[in-house]
């Protein structure tokens, strides 16, 4: 369909006069074009996953809510469920504005696609609530302002095969990924927030509030910057948190001919990871009270290329949160993964993820398993005594229609240590402690 007909349909459908995109050129480049005047694309994808979800099993006890405490020695039945989601499907409005002297300003409104009706159920869509920025970029690089994914997510993702949140996504790579920011607010990670894979304790996420720098690409090269804005304590109340929020990310990459290295660092500071009550007292024991702190990711990441092949990944994540005054919990994560192309339109891609057991002071003392568990995000805190992490493995078959449109016909899993419960991911639930989940099924994306 011409690129000048969607263009006035969806100025249509958002209230947009058809004259202010008629003005447009719509070159097949992104925003940011070095053609003379202005330009508008709309671009896109759909990504739909459907499969079958076994949760549970034989473990050690059934945990009901994230702060809930348990009931010792009840074992999860097998339960079995079938589920269709959307998996960032999402549409893009991109324009841009040659200004002269290589200089150019652009704009992007990335907005989710509903097909399933899920969130507009819900009163949850919103236009532009994926990336969506200004900026202007030049000769010096790229700078703007917006909802955009962190500078240690964007170097980091081409180390990836899927989408994090989803049933075979490395969201516990990194203890979540969240969809959406909404300024941070330190609540509770309960079980309907942990399966959106929300809350302050991840570190795979889309910022809002966000200023960012990128470097032009130098000798293969590129680096990139973020900070978020503290204005973000408006969205705070009085008692919630007693620091303002603000969030630090770096990322970079280098490029030299088949190997490709990547470096993420983010650092979350006032984000209370374990979401703990609104007290200003320091806590004594396991913590009664939130007086802010640092927590931090840093990924290493490396890509070897087998031209038209395929290629394989790998990343290694040390993660460290500062809970609460000298109360501390740690965790290091690993994966590998890869694409192996068997010729014509068929390919295979396999990945295993490896959550390591948490480490440090804070959840000292208490088994997840005969009380409430101390929790950071997914993960359990106790003390170091060890048995709280998982394993995950992943495997898709891949029928490419076109370049444009593929189905993959997949399968995942999640073993848990006896001290862990985390869940598979989107549309997976929480489940008791030890427990295996698995997910079958299919995908089908469309790219616009």
């Amino acid at each position: 369909m011409n690129k000048k007909l969607i263009a006035a349909a969806v100025a249509s459908a958002f209230g947009i006069p058809s004259l202010a995109l008629a003005q447009f050129s719509v070159p097949d480049g992104v925003a940011g074009s070095n053609a003379s005047g202005s330009s508008v694309t709309i671009s896109g994808k759909l990504n739909y996953i459907y499969g079958q979800y076994a949760n549970g099993g034989q473990g050690n006890a059934l945990q009901t809510t994230n702060t809930a405490a348990l009931v010792p020695g009840t074992a999860n039945l097998l339960t079995g469920y079938s589920a269709l989601a959307n998996s960032e499907s999402q549409v893009d409005i991109k324009g841009s504005e040659a200004l002269g002297g290589g200089l150019s300003a652009w704009f992007q409104c990335g907005t989710s696609i509903d097909v399933t009706g899920t969130n507009a159920a819900t009163g949850n869509a919103g236009l532009c609530g994926r990336n969506s920025a200004i900026g202007m970029k030049g000769n010096f690089g790229n700078v703007y302002f917006g909802n955009w994914d962190t500078s240690q997510k964007m170097a980091i993702a081409r180390f990836t095969l899927f989408s994090q949140s989803e049933p075979l996504g490395n969201s516990l790579l990194f203890n979540g990924a969240a969809s959406a920011d909404s300024g941070n607010v330190a609540t509770a990670s309960t079980v309907s927030g942990m399966a959106q894979n929300g809350g302050s304790s991840n570190f795979w996420r889309r910022q809002s509030r966000l200023m960012t720098y990128i470097t032009p690409v130098m000798s293969g090269l590129q680096a990139s910057v973020g900070m978020s804005t503290d204005s973000e304590a408006n969205f705070q109340s009085a008692g919630t948190i007693n620091q303002k929020p603000r969030l630090y990310s770096f990322g970079a990459t280098y490029d030299n001919g088949p190997v490709t290295l990547g470096l993420g660092v983010e650092q979350h500071r006032g984000y209370n990871p374990a979401a703990f009550s609104s007290t200003v007292a320091i806590p004594t024991s396991q913590g009664n009270g939130y007086i802010g702190g640092s927590d931090s990711i840093i990924n290493y990441a490396a890509k070897y290329s087998f031209g038209n092949a395929g290629f394989v990944n790998f990343i290694y994540s040390d993660i460290k949160y500062q809970v609460s005054g000298d109360l501390n919990t740690s965790l290091k994560n690993w994966t590998v993964n890869g694409r192996w192309n068997l010729g014509g339109p068929h390919a295979i891609q396999l990945g295993y993820v490896n959550v390591g057991s948490t480490s440090g002071t804070f959840g000292a003392g208490t088994a997840a398993t005969t009380g409430a568990p101390f929790r950071v995000g997914q993960a359990i805190a106790n003390g170091g005594a060890g048995n709280t992490g998982a394993q995950k493995y992943q495997a898709e078959y891949v029928y490419a229609f076109s370049k444009r449109t593929e189905l993959g016909l997949r399968y995942a899993m999640v073993k848990n240590d006896s001290q862990a419960n985390y869940f598979i991911g989107s549309n997976g639930t929480i489940g008791g402690f030890g427990e295996k989940q698995s997910y079958t099924g299919l995908r089908l994306t469309h790219s616009f």
